[in-house]
């Protein structure tokens, strides 16, 4: 019996001094975070892992240290305050000051959204049919009835038969011929003289501008115009081109580069038709 009794405590004293032993091998373990789940409701972001140390770990969200409310060696529950706007931040888990004892985790926080509408329910079974009420006084006069539907219309009656219709009578002769229009010429009354600008050929310098008028002769007047832009103009960009009086049309170019454009020139169109 006193055999037993000391194989015991010497199988206790044994257990007792593995445990720290145990311990202390498992703080030498890499530190993992698995995951980290939010909870917008409660307010608190549990986290998961392994080799979390039998003391509670510290958390921190970026730089911000965070509230510990629980912890274990797998899990701990942080506090996760309202104003932390939805995102993706960078956790810490440390249970010490060691590459082991330490490891990081990126989470998506995201405020919970109303889910789909679901399908209508069944329309319920019908109530039970209600008392009658109580019956009238004999010899009252009841309120006077809804008016009754409209009858049915009557049979149309058996007129006569319409005839057979008619031969189409014979064709009118023809209207005199109206009078000749008024109106411009043709196309043969159209004109485009041009003119180039300017003449000759200039140097254009840096941001400077070219500009070429063509005009119509006397007693048409200008709807269109366009140009041709020849020599170092042909770089250079279209400030405007517009009717610049009722019988011509302008056109202005610029040199919007840094250097100079040379040999540039600009050939001007205008449309011209007759005035009256």
């Amino acid at each position: 019996m006193w055999h037993s009794a000391s194989r015991l405590f010497a199988i206790a004293v044994v257990v007792v001094c593995a445990t720290p032993l145990a311990e202390a091998q498992r703080s030498d373990q890499q530190l993992i975070v698995l995951s980290a789940v939010p909870d917008r409701t409660s307010q608190t972001l549990t986290i998961r892992g392994m080799n979390f140390g039998s003391n509670i770990p510290l958390v921190w969200c970026e730089e911000q240290s965070m509230t510990v409310l629980t912890g274990s060696a797998t899990e701990v529950v942080v506090m996760l305050p309202s104003p932390v706007r939805d995102g993706t931040y960078r956790l810490t888990v440390a249970r010490g000051k060691g590459a082991v004892d330490r490891d990081t985790f990126h989470v998506a926080i995201q405020s919970a959204s109303q889910g789909l509408q679901g399908p209508p329910g069944a329309d319920g079974a019908p109530g039970p049919a209600g008392a009658p009420g109580p019956a009238g006084a004999d010899g009252a006069i009841g309120p006077q009835g809804p008016a009754g539907p409209a009858g049915a219309p009557g049979a149309q009656g058996s007129g006569g038969v319409t005839g057979a219709q008619g031969p189409m009578g014979p064709i009118g002769p023809a209207g005199p011929a109206g009078p000749a229009g008024t109106g411009g010429g043709g196309l043969s009354d159209v004109e485009v003289p041009s003119i180039l600008n300017p003449a000759p050929p200039v140097t254009v310098l840096s941001f400077g501008t070219i500009t070429g008028t063509a005009t119509c002769p006397v007693g048409k007047r200008a709807i269109a115009g366009g140009f041709e832009a020849l020599g170092g103009a042909g770089q250079m960009l279209p400030v405007s081109s517009f009717p610049n009086t009722e019988s011509s049309w302008r056109v202005v170019l610029r040199n919007t580069t840094t250097g100079s454009m040379t040999n540039a020139q600009v050939r001007v169109h205008v449309v011209c038709v007759p005035a009256s």
